[in-house]
Order: C-alpha cells, then structure tokens, then sequence
C-alpha cells in the first residue's frame, strides 16, 4: 500500500493546523526540525556537506536536534530563558516542537541562539498569547482544563 504511506508521510492535518498561521520560514524550519533534516551539523554530515556530526559551538557531542534544543552547554542561558517563560514544557521535546501555545517560545529560543541566522535570516517571532515571565504553558494549560462553564 504505497499510497498510504505517501499519504502519512506527508504533513497531517494537524501540522497544517498548527504552521497556519506561521509566516512560511517559521513553519519551514519547524517541519525541518520535526523531521530532524534541519542543518545541524548531525544532519550535515550524514548528507556528505561536513567532515563530521560535532556540535561546533561545545564540542563535546554530535549536534542533533535534541542536542540544539535540550543539552548544549553552549546554549544553557538562551535555553533558561525560555524555561522562564514557557515552564515546564520547555524540557519536553515533543511539546516544544508540536505544542502552539509553545512554538513562540521555541521560535525566541531559536533566534536567541542565532544557530540559523544564516539559513533562514531573522525569523519572525509570533506574539506570545502572555507576556508575562513564568505564565507561559502553564497559564494555557489551566484555562484548557477550567475551560467548562457550569
């Protein structure tokens, strides 16, 4: 059934959805990051474009995308911030990376590194639903759960 998996292998609704409202750049490197094809130097050297995998800004490990968005010591400041703003999601992966309320906090963490300034230039950074420092996530997920009216 080839047809079936042409069909999945393509964004879903749901991604769709989600990049709608994106300018096309943000949602083009959100794919690339989701679909781990972002150039990071992992990516990079597995398609023949570098000499090897190591992350060039610490050196100490190859540079996927969890690497960028999770570990790198080199982007611990940048990556503080936006745990600060977004809260507990910001050390979840899968959140940052398919969570709407999370991705202009994904976005600011990205331009804040400057790891892609030269691929996409300055990414256009969404208005964040709080501009409050700490409510982030969090505020998002109370109103979803208190939501009902009784």
């Amino acid at each position: 059934m080839q047809g079936t998996y042409t069909i999945k292998s393509l964004p879903t609704n749901v991604f769709t959805k989600l990049t709608a409202s994106l300018p096309r750049k943000n949602a083009s490197l959100l794919f690339q990051l989701r679909a781990q094809t972002v150039p990071l130097q992992r990516y990079l050297w597995r398609i023949g474009k570098a000499n090897d995998a190591v992350c060039p800004q610490c050196g100490k490990e190859q540079e996927t995308v969890h690497h960028f968005l999770m570990t790198c010591e080199a982007y611990e400041r940048q990556r503080q911030r936006m745990r600060v703003r977004l809260g507990p999601a910001a050390r979840i992966m899968r959140m940052l990376l398919t969570s709407a309320d999370a991705l202009p906090h994904l976005f600011q963490y990205i331009h804040d590194t400057k790891r892609f300034h030269e691929t996409f230039g300055n990414l256009v950074l969404p208005k964040k639903d709080s501009e409050d420092e700490g409510e982030g996530l969090r505020k998002g997920q109370r109103k979803k759960r208190g939501g009902r009216s009784g």
